[in-house]
Protein backbone atom coordinates (compact mmCIF):
# COMPACT_ATOMS: atom_id res chain seq x y z
CA UNK A 1 0.00 0.00 0.00
CA UNK A 2 1.25 3.33 -0.56
CA UNK A 3 1.78 5.66 2.20
CA UNK A 4 1.57 9.36 2.58
CA UNK A 5 4.48 11.33 3.38
CA UNK A 6 4.50 14.30 5.12
CA UNK A 7 6.58 17.56 4.68
CA UNK A 8 8.66 16.93 7.41
CA UNK A 9 9.56 13.77 5.83
CA UNK A 10 10.37 15.40 2.92
CA UNK A 11 12.47 18.29 4.11
CA UNK A 12 14.55 15.77 5.95
CA UNK A 13 15.37 13.74 2.85
CA UNK A 14 16.17 17.70 1.10
CA UNK A 15 18.40 18.11 3.87
CA UNK A 16 20.27 14.29 3.72
CA UNK A 17 20.74 15.60 -0.04
CA UNK A 18 22.17 18.55 0.82
CA UNK A 19 24.28 17.31 3.14
CA UNK A 20 25.17 14.25 0.76
CA UNK A 21 25.60 17.24 -2.04
CA UNK A 22 28.02 19.18 0.04
CA UNK A 23 30.18 16.17 1.07
CA UNK A 24 30.72 14.87 -2.72
CA UNK A 25 31.90 18.36 -3.83
CA UNK A 26 34.27 18.08 -0.52
CA UNK A 27 35.83 14.52 -2.10
CA UNK A 28 35.25 15.16 -5.98
CA UNK A 29 35.60 18.92 -6.37
CA UNK A 30 32.76 21.88 -7.62
CA UNK A 31 33.92 21.38 -11.94
CA UNK A 32 31.24 21.12 -14.06
CA UNK A 33 30.43 17.95 -16.25
CA UNK A 34 32.29 18.80 -19.65
CA UNK A 35 29.34 18.20 -21.33
CA UNK A 36 25.66 16.41 -22.25
CA UNK A 37 27.44 13.28 -23.23
CA UNK A 38 29.39 13.24 -19.87
CA UNK A 39 26.16 14.04 -17.53
CA UNK A 40 24.25 11.12 -19.31
CA UNK A 41 27.61 8.63 -18.71
CA UNK A 42 27.45 9.38 -15.04
CA UNK A 43 23.73 9.14 -14.66
CA UNK A 44 24.19 5.73 -16.33
CA UNK A 45 27.03 4.41 -14.16
CA UNK A 46 24.85 5.45 -11.24
CA UNK A 47 21.59 3.87 -12.40
CA UNK A 48 23.58 0.93 -13.15
CA UNK A 49 24.83 1.02 -9.39
CA UNK A 50 21.44 2.04 -8.40
CA UNK A 51 19.74 -1.50 -9.84
CA UNK A 52 22.69 -3.70 -8.64
CA UNK A 53 21.79 -2.41 -5.10
CA UNK A 54 17.95 -2.89 -5.39
CA UNK A 55 18.82 -6.49 -6.77
CA UNK A 56 20.76 -7.35 -3.36
CA UNK A 57 18.15 -5.76 -1.55
CA UNK A 58 20.68 -3.98 0.71
CA UNK A 59 18.43 -1.18 1.96
CA UNK A 60 21.37 1.11 3.26
CA UNK A 61 23.41 0.79 -0.08
CA UNK A 62 19.73 1.96 -2.02
CA UNK A 63 19.85 5.05 -0.31
CA UNK A 64 23.40 5.51 -1.09
CA UNK A 65 22.71 5.33 -4.63
CA UNK A 66 19.20 6.77 -5.18
CA UNK A 67 21.14 10.09 -3.73
CA UNK A 68 24.06 9.68 -5.88
CA UNK A 69 21.29 9.80 -8.73
CA UNK A 70 20.01 12.66 -7.41
CA UNK A 71 23.29 14.57 -6.94
CA UNK A 72 24.94 13.14 -10.49
CA UNK A 73 20.90 14.59 -11.99
CA UNK A 74 21.15 18.10 -10.17
CA UNK A 75 24.76 18.62 -11.08
CA UNK A 76 24.10 17.90 -14.79
CA UNK A 77 21.44 20.55 -13.96
CA UNK A 78 23.04 23.17 -12.53
CA UNK A 79 26.25 22.54 -15.22
CA UNK A 80 23.49 22.92 -17.85
CA UNK A 81 21.75 25.96 -16.66
CA UNK A 82 25.19 27.96 -16.09
CA UNK A 83 26.03 26.81 -19.52
CA UNK A 84 29.44 25.68 -18.43
CA UNK A 85 29.57 22.54 -20.41
CA UNK A 86 31.84 22.75 -23.47
CA UNK A 87 29.04 20.86 -25.72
Amino acid sequence: MREPINLSEIEKAMSDVRVFLENKIKEKGNLSFASIHEISGVLDEEFDELKESIHLNDYNQVEIELKDVIISAFWGLVSLQTRKIDW
